[in-house]
């Protein structure tokens, strides 16, 4: 909601370096195309690997389901856009490259989704979400039946994942001037990291894993009572493996453009609503800078830090 309490389609952008963000990104029409397709998966990690180091990002936990993806992580150097802005780009262009049912159609339905964490209780509370959004979402009740990429173990074990890459922009532009040269040249290797959860120290410890995946067990258990209850099942590892590439799921969630969402996510009603009164004014004074730009003024606000100034004809000048 805007501050006038007016829907809006997207919340203002505002990279802000201590907030933590859980991101969302959903295909077109929630067609499946992460289903089944392990070169495909290990070529997204190495995206991701490689722009965590491009633009210096904390991650601390990422999932890929059959039709989005969940990402839960902090932009130190206030580059949430540029870093989405290349990794979603990329993810498109793979789908369009390793699946061949794919054809010619958009990958994305819209642009991502973010919702901002601020405290470390927050940080917490998501960061089991997405490990165990696999069981919420009635796919499977133990998570060694998903075998779709969970970063749940890794972040928990300290485990680093290394990735090629190969540069192949620059490779062939050097190539149409020297024939000899080799592609290893221009192959370089990320590494893909998950962050401790705050206040976890800097290694992951036997007390700091044991800690997690018994916080994993009880979640998960409470999650499959709750589906017993309400009389819902599982789609189980059988019917998983049928999903058939580019079919629609047998149930997924739905949004429209316009739909609501929360602009923070927080156990805490004090943190909600100080970090909204951060945001609703740094809106206020985007509106402000925002209209003095449009009219052309010599003296224009300055637009307040963490904001993108909107597209002018001023600019291309």
């Amino acid at each position: 909601m805007s501050a006038d309490n007016t829907p809006v389609a997207q919340p203002l952008s505002i990279e802000h370096s201590d907030w933590t963000y859980l991101i969302t990104t959903r295909t077109s029409g929630s067609r499946l195309w992460f289903v089944g397709n392990k070169e495909l998966e290990q070529r997204i990690l190495g995206c991701l690997a490689r722009y965590q180091e491009i633009h210096q990002v904390e991650i601390f936990a990422f999932v890929i389901m059959g039709n989005h993806y969940h990402l839960l992580a902090r932009f130190p150097h206030q580059n949430r856009a540029p870093f989405m802005r290349d990794f979603n780009s990329s993810v498109a262009r793979l789908v369009g490259r390793y699946v061949g049912e794919h054809g010619r159609r958009s990958v994305w339905a819209r642009r991502y989704s973010y919702q901002i964490l601020p405290t470390p209780e927050d940080i917490r509370h998501w960061f089991f979400y997405l490990a165990l959004n696999p069981v919420s979402s009635g796919l499977v009740s133990q998570l060694k039946e998903y075998h779709s990429f969970n970063s749940f173990f890794d972040a928990a074990r300290g485990k680093v994942r290394e990735y090629r890459w190969l540069d192949w922009n620059a490779y062939f532009k050097r190539k149409r001037h020297n024939r000899q040269v080799s592609a290893e040249e221009f192959t370089r290797t990320y590494r893909l990291r998950f962050s401790l959860l705050p206040g976890c120290g800097v290694t992951p410890d036997a007390a700091y894993q044991g800690s997690l995946f018994a916080e994993l067990e009880t979640r998960r258990v409470e999650l499959v009572e709750e589906r017993k209850r309400t009389g819902r099942s599982f789609l189980g590892l059988k019917k998983l493996k049928k999903q058939m590439l580019g079919s629609k799921p047998y149930s997924t969630k739905s949004s429209k453009r316009n739909s609501f969402r929360p602009i923070v996510l927080s156990l805490c009603g004090e943190a909600r609503r100080a970090t909204l009164a951060v945001y609703f004014s740094t809106l206020a004074a985007f509106k402000l800078a925002s209209a003095k730009f449009g009219r052309h003024l010599l003296e224009q606000l300055p637009f307040p830090k963490g904001t993108y100034p909107p597209p002018h004809i001023c600019c291309v000048a």
